[in-house]
């Protein structure tokens, strides 16, 4: 029902509150083809439901993987019981903060997705030693002070912090990201930090040996060594005429490796093909049109290994046998030369 007013509507939240029950999460697991039993499922869907907390789970001790997405959730406790758990897609939900203590016994958690909450400030996450990636796109993170707590959170190697509020200076934000040894992947296209730092993605590149993933697309070799001539040489006008040389030595690099491909192919194409004559192989180019031996030593481009005697006794017995008998059953001496 509502309660109209001249200035608003004001919706009475507890006549439209979903409450997570147990015997609701025991019919919903039913539904959805799951255990009865809650340890037994490892993972749970219930994501656009419209709770509003975050409880009764601490039965589903089993949980890997669960799905809070699309809620109106405020707070993240109730995920205490969950020491299994290792994805946690909570995005779209209505979360301020992460709380002290609610998230320490979840050292097994290794996806945490954060995004479109209104987080602004990232705190209490020391405890998460897997955690391999964090996603807190869409929120409200202010500064380089607010995501500072990243300095304890090691493990972290995809970090996405697109489409938030932060500002700050280059040097912070390289200091920052250097003190995550793991950090691969970085999103941060739609903060004004972007904006404000010149040359920003050959800055990063340069700065980040191990970045293999930026914004909206890969660091590749051939960028990244650009990126560092760049910045090595100081930026500027030596930086861009250190990277054009740079770009002509890859096309260079480049060119020869086309090059020795190409004349490694040809090789082969050009190469005769071996047939059999008197008692060895020789090249077809190495044969007259009526059928002799014209090759010599030196011009031969096939070197012939000796064969054993015994081989070649064996191979000319074979033949024999098979012009004799053309046509009438192998005899075993044949049998036994092949």
């Amino acid at each position: 029902k509502f309660l109209v007013d001249q200035r608003s509507f004001v919706v009475r939240r507890e006549q439209f509150t979903m409450e997570m029950t147990k015997e609701w999460l025991k019919k919903h697991c039913k539904e959805q083809n799951q255990y009865g039993t809650p340890a037994l499922n490892d993972k749970l869907y219930l994501h656009f439901k419209g709770f509003h907390a975050i409880e009764n789970l601490e039965e589903y001790t089993g949980l890997k993987a669960l799905f809070l997405e699309g809620n109106a959730i405020d707070s993240l406790d109730g995920l205490q019981g969950l020491t299994n758990l290792k994805c946690l897609f909570i995005q779209q939900n209505c979360i301020p903060e992460i709380e002290e203590g609610v998230l320490d016994t979840l050292t097994e958690l290794s996806n945490f997705n954060l995004s479109n909450n209104n987080i602004r400030k990232l705190q209490n996450l020391q405890n998460l030693t897997c955690l391999h990636t964090l996603q807190l796109a869409n929120n409200f993170l202010p500064n380089i002070e607010s995501i500072s707590h990243l300095r304890e959170c090691p493990s972290i190697s995809v970090l996405d912090l697109s489409n938030n509020k932060i500002e700050g200076t280059y040097e912070e934000l390289i200091e920052l990201l250097k003190a995550m040894p793991n950090l691969s992947v970085v999103y941060l296209k739609g903060n004004p930090i972007v904006n404000n730092i010149k040359s920003y993605r050959k800055n990063l590149i340069a700065s980040m040996p191990k970045l293999t993933y930026l914004d909206d697309r890969p660091v590749f070799p051939n960028e990244r060594r650009c990126a560092e001539a760049w910045y090595a040489a100081g930026g500027g006008k030596e930086g861009l005429e250190a990277e054009r040389m740079e770009r002509e030595k890859i096309a260079e690099e480049k060119k020869a490796e086309d090059d020795r491909q190409y004349q490694f192919m040809k090789k082969i194409v050009d190469r005769k093909p071996l047939v059999y004559k008197d008692g060895r192989y020789v090249r077809r180019d190495d044969i007259d049109v009526d059928g002799e031996d014209i090759s010599d030593d030196e011009g031969s481009d096939y070197e012939e290994e000796e064969e054993p005697e015994e081989l070649v006794a064996a191979r000319k017995r074979l033949a024999e046998l098979q012009a004799a008998n053309r046509g009438v059953e192998k005899p075993v001496e044949l049998i036994q030369a092949q």
